[in-house]
């Protein structure tokens, strides 16, 4: 009997990974512009790191950082474009922008900067 419960054990153990990966928290994630600074963030979600961590993340740019970017010479995957992105819960960008529109904009977003450069 200690075996078959060992076993029941194990096999439920083995099934938890699968059964987090399909309840991954989705995160709306504002990147800002495209830029160099960005591409660690691009590379974490190709190479899956953000599921593993149980997240589904999407990042977006705006069509017109987008459109800027493509004037350079960089085409962004439309997957990556989306145009209502000012109330994702995560932007990464500089902290002086946020805090100069928050001053002079009452209907702007409050967020909290947690690190900036």
């Amino acid at each position: 009997m200690p075996r078959l419960a060992l076993a029941l054990l194990l096999s439920c153990l083995a099934l938890a990974p699968a059964a987090a990966a399909e309840r991954l928290v989705p995160l709306d994630v504002d990147m800002g512009d495209i830029s160099l600074n960005k591409v660690a963030y691009l590379i974490a979600d190709d190479a899956g790191i953000y599921a593993k961590n149980g997240l589904d993340v999407r990042q977006y740019i705006t069509p017109a950082a987008a459109e800027v970017a493509r004037r350079g010479g960089v085409i962004v995957p439309a997957r990556y474009v989306r145009s209502e992105i000012g109330n994702a819960p995560i932007a990464l960008g500089s902290g002086t922008p946020m805090m100069y529109r928050v001053t002079h904009d009452p209907r702007a977003v409050h967020r909290v900067v947690l690190t900036t450069g």
